[in-house]
């Protein structure tokens, strides 16, 4: 039926709130939208519907499986934590494997880690893989499990920590003996968390004009004035991330307080214009100009 198909994802959110309505839309609608309802039930964990499906013709395997690798589907029912649809997609073959895993580790998951480790999965495919992806999130509880079961951190856990903006995760990882670096400080300019800036800060993490260029990059006018305040250094990067940004009230800031430029910020201007073809790039290039930016000499 049309009706179905005119805005699917709400139509298949409202079909999802019982049982009695999937099996009117299965009846009904048309076969792409039957479909969409089926990966639907396993990603929102509504294992009646996927079961109904099944016992009506569907092919639990064929719906999930995309030849040898875990379809995005199933990579969201893991991190929304569905363990009982993980373990009905399992039973019908469906292939969960290392992206699973780390989905479910991303999204905090621990009973799917330690169900699929009950079933003989290998948790990661090289040392350190499980606490990245846990350490994206500040997922702290699954960083102590993986500690206390032997799992190395990852040389990159620091990172991580910094820019998921969880303070207590990056301290827990310092107190384990992670290392972290000028990236670091940079990753933390990215989550714009200014507990977590002055943690990195007051505990003498190192850093260098990286940190200026994420927050430029990420048009957070707020803490770059933060690094700066600080004393922090910048460069021409800065200007140039702005430009990319497409903030032009960060770009003025960072001129009127004698952030430089160079021949790069004109270049990432005209390519914002031709790129985006919007009016705030049009303003940028307009400021370039007015302001005697460097530019390429034309031959």
């Amino acid at each position: 039926m049309e009706e179905f198909d005119k805005d699917t994802s709400t139509t298949c959110t409202a079909a999802l709130s019982a049982l009695k309505t999937s099996k009117y839309c299965f009846e009904n609608a048309s076969d792409g939208f039957k479909v969409s309802l089926c990966h639907n039930s396993a990603i929102y964990g509504k294992l009646d519907i996927l079961q109904y499906a099944s016992s009506i013709g569907y092919d639990v395997k064929k719906l999930f499986d995309y030849s040898t690798e875990e379809s995005c589907e199933v990579l969201c029912t893991a991190s929304n934590g569905h363990l009982h649809v993980m373990k009905y997609l399992q039973s019908n073959g469906v292939i969960l494997g290392q992206r699973t895993i780390n989905f479910a580790a991303e999204g905090g998951h621990l009973l799917i880690l330690q169900w699929m480790q009950s079933q003989g999965k290998q948790l990661e495919l090289y040392d350190g893989q499980l606490s990245y992806h846990a350490g994206l999130n500040g997922q702290l509880h699954i960083l102590k499990w993986l500690k206390k079961n032997g799992f190395k951190m990852s040389h990159r856990l620091c990172n991580v920590a910094a820019a998921s903006g969880k303070v207590d995760v990056l301290q827990w990882c310092r107190d384990q003996g992670c290392k972290w670096d000028e990236t670091t400080f940079a990753c933390a300019s990215s989550s714009g968390n200014f507990e977590m800036l002055e943690y990195c800060y007051q505990n003498d993490c190192p850093y260098d004009e990286s940190a200026c260029e994420v927050a430029a990059r990420s048009g957070d006018l707020y803490t770059l004035k933060w690094l700066r305040k600080h004393h922090l250094p910048w460069n021409a990067n800065t200007c140039t991330s702005a430009v990319a940004s497409g903030k032009i009230e960060l770009l003025k800031w960072a001129r009127q307080n004698n952030c430089p430029w160079n021949i790069e910020t004109y270049e990432a201007a005209t390519e914002a214009v031709d790129f985006y073809e919007c009016q705030s790039a049009v303003e940028i290039l307009n400021y370039l100009h007015e302001n005697q930016c460097p530019q390429s000499v034309q031959m």
